[in-house]
């Protein structure tokens, strides 16, 4: 089955959570993941993934959280995923050449147009396009 992992979903509800918020506005952890309903321990992972990657910026102490510190505009799903999760790919043959059936595989070229068609529809949505 062809699904976004947990991570990638998550940290996507999270990021347009944090982006709806109003200028100044801290969105803390614990908020987000009671909102959505999101374990906590993940939840800070990701927070941290994402906070290093500059998506989001950390504001420490009582009233701190997360803000959001790039361009959602700008960032479109495919570069997303790839930043959280490496390589997109249908199957592995098409982020590797590993394959041992490579030679003789009779599905490589029609996978990899779909696999293209795949990665075109996520380039052309953006963050922002979420909300």
């Amino acid at each position: 089955m062809l699904k976004l992992t947990k991570k990638v979903e998550y940290a996507l509800i999270s990021l347009v959570h944090i982006s709806e918020q109003e200028d100044g506005v801290n969105s803390s952890a614990k908020t987000i993941a009671e909102k959505y309903l999101i374990p906590r321990e993940v939840l800070a992972k990701i927070l941290q993934q994402l906070a290093s990657l500059q998506m989001i910026k950390s504001i420490k102490g009582p009233q701190g959280g997360y803000q959001l510190s790039c361009d959602v505009n700008s960032i479109n799903i495919f570069d997303f995923i790839e930043m959280l999760e490496g390589p997109v790919g249908l199957v592995d043959c098409m982020i590797s050449h590993s394959c041992s059936q490579l030679e003789c595989c009779t599905i490589r070229d029609p996978l990899m147009k779909i696999n293209s068609k795949i990665i075109k529809t996520l380039k052309n949505i953006t963050l922002d396009q979420l909300r």
